[in-house]
């Protein structure tokens, strides 16, 4: 997901490219008619995990946007910037007191903002409660995506009663 300065979404787009010596990720598609020397804000979701990053569009040759990128930020989960995201996404499996639950019937839910550490889900068809992990997939521009995540914030009195803090974890078994 790519952002301008003030945090305002410009695309959600494929990574089509990664220079890891270089610093720089290509895109082929989200950026058009934004101009060389734009700089940006990026979230880009790997299979496992979440990075952040400054970018820059340094060129646009037959098609691919060449971002250079810089500053992967590794921040606490209470100062990560957080990404407006309001992405359909299903909860297939629970995990509660370390007993695993496939759930025969998914449970829909909107990934409403990411940060480089966890999420906000909103879900009226689930109540969710502080220590259970939940396996969440999802599609971002044509490509499928789990996350494991504990929920680690239930909603507050005057908050939306159907939202809860996420924290992006790793399991061991997997």
């Amino acid at each position: 997901m790519i952002y301008d300065l003030q945090g305002k979404l410009i695309t959600k787009t494929t990574v089509t490219g990664y220079g890891k010596d270089e610093l720089y990720i290509e895109v082929s598609e989200g950026l058009e008619g934004i101009k060389p020397g734009t700089r940006f804000q990026l979230l880009v979701i790997h299979p496992d995990s979440v990075s952040e990053f400054g970018g820059k569009l340094r060129s646009i040759r037959q098609g691919v946007y060449e971002i250079s990128i810089h500053g992967q930020r590794q921040r606490e989960a209470r100062v990560a910037t957080r990404y407006p995201m309001r992405t359909l996404a299903q909860i297939k499996e629970l995990i509660v007191d370390r007993e695993t639950v496939t759930l025969l019937d998914p449970i829909n839910i909107i990934i409403k903002d990411i940060s480089a550490t966890g999420l906000l889900l909103v879900s009226p068809d689930i109540m969710l409660v502080g220590g259970i992990y939940l396996k969440i997939e999802f599609s971002l521009s044509g490509k499928f995506y789990i996350l494991n995540c504990k929920v680690v914030r239930e909603p507050i009195t005057g908050s939306d009663p159907d939202s809860f803090g996420c924290q992006i974890v790793f399991r061991e078994d997997e």
